[in-house]
């Protein structure tokens, strides 16, 4: 175990934060705590916008030092205007940084391999490597010889640089910046969030601590919902007391003896799989014996999509770019809750974070992870449409004028000039980012495009995958509504029919619901403020239609009878002058329209997700004691709705399965701060008001005329620990304590994963990889965190040909063979696991690597390489060879298992300008001199010469 390097990182780390926190607390000064918990993302985000920029004309230290002056300047400055960061927040926010990068050192300690299996870290490891050698960025596509990468690789680049800063080479460098990327993310989390509950009174160490819980701890509901299903299989069973567990769950089984013995059975599928299923729903793994729990079921719930979150891909150990931009887009998020924060005055300074803060980090998360940057304009919208200062207020002084004398108008035309204005600046900071990004963008090629209505994700998927921020999130929005009892019930009543009617459209009706839609019909006819004889005409009608319905049985009929009824009850209830029960009104109806819809568009995220969006917006225009968090909230339930109808089409994945693995993510850290912030405050001693407030209202009345009658004092508020609310119950400490069980209950069920995982990962591991077991070794690994010591185990030759290679100057090009769509993550058992290993453990170019450098490029030039590299191992023609040789500049060509299985490999060393340099085992490397190479009069006699003069085998070199 390299505990030195990982000393080494901590303490870089440790200076990194300590010089860039000053700096952070003057950008992010309108923040309660001043940004000092963000100063190591910030420092992260200025060491990649100097490394991006710097590293056009040079790549490496240059970028490094040109960060490191900005850091420090920008700090000294601080100092000097009085800028001195919070010590709390800031020494917390580091710690929360050490454990989590302590976490994920010892996870990759134990199986540190960066192999092709189960994920793509050999793409990750040569792009870290081919980062290394590059002189300037953009780098070359060591997948693609000759031409630029094409694939973002932002994250990587920032990896490369603190690989450098800290001396360490690529191998170690991988596991340690992926160490380092989830305590940036984890730190992030709870910095934003505990700024976040400063500022709305909540405490800041608690909301911090679940924000970054959420984010890099918990999972989805799969794991839980599947023990939930084990759980139930144990209480079916008969009542027995033989174990201290049976004598536990016999109370629990005493309860399932009216439930029948059939209700959650184990089928066996084909294949010898087996699994449970529920609401047509198949729960496998877990659900089947906790000795069947597996890591991977939770990152793919919604069939044919990735569902991924944080633990589970840290432990997957990818070192993904949707894994190293949650930093980056949570300090875009900081800045924008700062511009939230900014006083109506601060006007340049909000302009500084919309048009220079906002599309800087826009374009660095472009390059880091593209999928990424246009959340920045995302959440640049929601901030300025929802703050309290109208976002025309940054516009010039002319222009914000006439909009505001618009905006006064009315209050639609309030609303609607800010969404206006809102979009337009959004625009702005896109078209800004793109700018910023355009030498990345400029030479990209993309076969990418937007397509409409994919395959939409169940209510049981949705629910698995993001129903623990939909249960914290209603129950925050539930506590800031303010709907009393009666407005509850109105909306209750009103939901109940507009559901009916809506049910009567889309998919008809049965004959007992004409009772309760003329029974509502007629007490919402009686209820209208109105004289008796229209109250009677209305009701009348409303029978009529009901009995002509029952009459007739026509959907027309149907239609009329719940339109009527409904009228009649949303007049009655709309007649009333309360706004809270005509808001509850209105939401009643669009939820039952909205399920309508969802049930005609086959789109369950229309009833899961979209009243969740819509009661955020009404919320923070209704001021109703929210702030930033709903914004993040916005931004997550947004996009989870938009991939429900909208998707990126690609060859990186069938249907929409790359666009909901890289939007979810954004969504889980977004949603993870707000949950975060909103738990908390959930969990915290006044909820939930709107329940309890009528109880404590007619106490404290009762009290108070008691208190009158006597001649006292009233009695205690009934809301407070003193008080008791009713007949000698406090209800508000039952609901103070339930909320705070159902809290811990919520966090130990998304623990469970973690747990099990974590669990199975260190009992597994550190072993010998499965790959040497497999040809027949077996023993125990050991601690490390050198990505390539599986391939120094399992291929010793290979590995120790390709160390030779990588000690290689420059960026010489090496023949390979390409990995096609057959072997990709070691499908089909490849002659051996190192598929393009020599790219991908080097960094160095070769001519067609992985199939997926087909995605970002063009397949006829993919296919053109596959040809050129089949005839440059396989042809008997020295002239045809040479050419494909000098077209790609090949220096080097490579002979391993993976070559010889699938090529007949010619005798290269008969060629001209070819001579085999070095073997280990069955492993050759050929040196190609490119002024040596035959051209089309080259005869055979002059190819048996030179085969004749290079039969000696240089020595090994070190």
């Amino acid at each position: 175990m390299e505990y030195t390097l990982v000393l080494v990182w901590l303490v870089v780390f440790a200076a990194l934060a300590a010089a860039a926190t000053p700096f952070a607390t003057l950008l992010l000064s309108p923040l309660p705590d001043r940004g000092s918990g963000l100063g190591l993302p910030v420092a992260i985000a200025v060491l990649g916008v100097a490394s991006y920029w710097v590293g056009q004309v040079a790549f490496g230290w240059p970028g490094i030092v040109l960060a490191l002056v900005v850091v420090l300047a920008g700090s000294v400055y601080a100092l000097s205007r009085g800028h001195a960061p919070d010590r709390g927040p800031a020494v917390e926010a580091f710690v929360v940084f050490v454990v989590g990068f302590a976490l994920v050192v010892a996870i990759r300690a134990a199986d540190a391999a960066a192999d092709p299996y189960a994920g793509e870290k050999m793409l990750d490891l040569g792009l870290l490597a081919t980062l290394y050698r590059a002189p300037a960025l953009p780098p070359e596509d060591m997948w693609f010889a000759g031409d630029r990468l094409q694939y973002y690789y932002g994250g990587h680049m920032i990896a490369a640089q603190l690989g450098r800063l800290t001396g360490t080479a690529p191998a170690y460098a991988y596991n340690l910046a992926l160490a380092a990327y989830y305590g940036l993310t984890v730190a992030a989390a709870y910095g934003l969030a505990r700024s976040m509950a400063m500022a709305r009174g909540i405490s800041p160490r608690r909301a911090g601590a679940l924000g970054a819980f959420l984010v890099g701890v918990a999972s989805n509901l799969s794991t839980p919902a599947r023990g939930l299903i084990l759980l139930v299989q144990h209480l079916q069973q008969p009542i027995t007391f033989d174990g201290p567990i049976d004598v536990l769950l016999a109370p629990l089984r005493v309860l399932f003896l009216v439930v029948p013995n059939d209700t959650v059975q184990v089928v066996a599928a084909e294949g010898g799989d087996r699994f449970v299923e529920v609401l047509g729903y198949q729960f496998s793994g877990l659900a089947v014996s906790a000795d069947a729990f597996g890591y991977w079921a939770a990152s793919r719930v919604i069939p044919w999509t990735i569902n991924e979150f944080p633990l589970f891909a840290y432990l997957n150990g990818d070192l993904h770019a949707h894994m190293m931009s949650p930093p980056l887009l949570l300090v875009a998020a900081a800045f924008a809750f700062a511009y939230w924060q900014a006083p109506a005055e601060a006007v340049w300074r909000k302009r500084a974070y919309l048009f220079a803060a906002a599309p800087v980090l826009g374009g660095l998360l472009a390059v880091v992870n593209t999928w990424s940057f246009p959340s920045v304009a995302g959440i640049v919208a929601l901030t300025t449409a929802f703050a309290a200062v109208h976002p025309a207020s940054v516009l010039p002084a002319p222009v914000s004028e006439r909009v505001r004398a618009v905006a006064d108008a009315s209050r639609v035309h309030e609303e609607v000039s800010r969404v206006v204005v809102a979009a337009v600046l959004a625009g702005v900071v896109g078209a800004l980012s793109v700018a910023f990004a355009l030498p990345f963008f400029s030479g990209a090629t993309s076969g990418q495009y937007p397509a409409l209505l994919p395959d939409r994700s169940s209510l049981v998927g949705l629910v698995l995958v993001h129903g623990a921020f939909l249960l914290v999130t209603v129950a925050y929005f539930l506590d800031r509504s303010r709907i009393d009892r009666d407005a509850l019930e109105t909306g209750l009543l009103v939901a109940v029919l507009a559901v009916l009617a809506v049910a009567n459209l889309v998919v008809g009706w049965v004959g007992a619901n004409l009772v309760v839609v003329a029974t509502a019909g007629v007490l919402g006819a009686f209820a209208l403020e109105t004289s008796l004889r229209d109250r009677a005409f209305v009701a009348l009608g409303v029978l009529a239609l009901v009995a002509f319905a029952a009459y007739h049985g026509s959907t027309v009929a149907f239609v009329a009878a719940g339109g009527a009824a409904l009228f009649a009850l949303a007049a009655a209830v709309l007649d009333d002058d309360r706004p809270e029960r005509r808001a509850a009104v209105g939401l009643a109806v669009a939820l039952a329209t909205l399920g309508g819809v969802a049930w005609v568009l086959e789109a369950t995220v229309l009833v899961a997700v979209v009243p969740v969006l819509l009661a955020g917006m009404v919320l923070l225009r209704l001021r109703r004691d929210v702030g930033f968090e709903v914004v993040l909230v916005l931004g997550a339930t947004g996009l989870v709705t938009l991939v429900e109808f909208v998707y990126v089409a690609e060859r990186a994945g069938p249907g929409r399965l790359n666009t909901v693995f890289k939007l979810y993510w954004q969504v889980w850290v977004m949603w993870g701060v707000a949950g975060g912030v909103m738990l908390a405050d959930v969990a915290s001693r006044a909820w939930p008001r709107w329940l309890v407030r009528p109880t404590l209202a007619r106490a404290r009345t009762a009290s108070a005329r008691s208190a009158s009658a006597d001649g006292g004092t009233p009695d205690a508020d009934p809301s407070t620990d003193g008080g008791r609310a009713g007949a000698g119950v406090d209800w508000g400490r039952v609901l103070r304590v339930g909320s705070t069980v159902g809290a811990v209950f919520l966090l130990v069920s998304l623990s469970l994963y973690g747990g099990f995982a974590l669990v199975g990962h260190f009992e597994a591991n550190p072993s010998q990889h499965w790959v040497c077991s497999r040809s027949g070794e077996t023993g125990a690994g050991e601690w490390t965190l050198d990505a390539k010591d599986w391939s120094e185990e399992c291929y010793p030759d290979q590995a120790a040909a390709i160390e030779w290679l990588n000690g290689r100057d420059g960026r010489p090009v090496v023949v390979e063979a390409p990995t096609t769509g057959k072997y990709l993550y070691g499908w089909n058992d490849p002659a051996s696991g190192l598929v393009s290993g020599v790219s991908s453990h080097t960094g160095l170019p070769t001519i067609a690597g992985w199939a997926h450098a087909a995605n970002y490029h063009t397949q006829a030039e993919w296919d053109a390489r596959l040809a050129a590299v089949e005839t440059l191992y396989e042809t008997d023609d020295a002239s045809e060879r040479a050419a494909v040789l000098r077209e790609y500049d090949v220096a080097y060509v490579y002979v391993g298992p993976n070559e010889r299985s699938r090529y007949d490999v010619a005798a290269l060393a008969a060629d001209p300008g070819i001579e085999r340099v070095q073997r280990w085992g069955e492993v050759l490397v050929y040196v190609v001199d490119q002024d040596a190479l035959a051209d089309d009069e080259t005869t055979s006699e002059t190819a048996a010469g030179a085969n004749a003069s290079v039969a000696v085998v240089r020595p090994a070199v070190a």
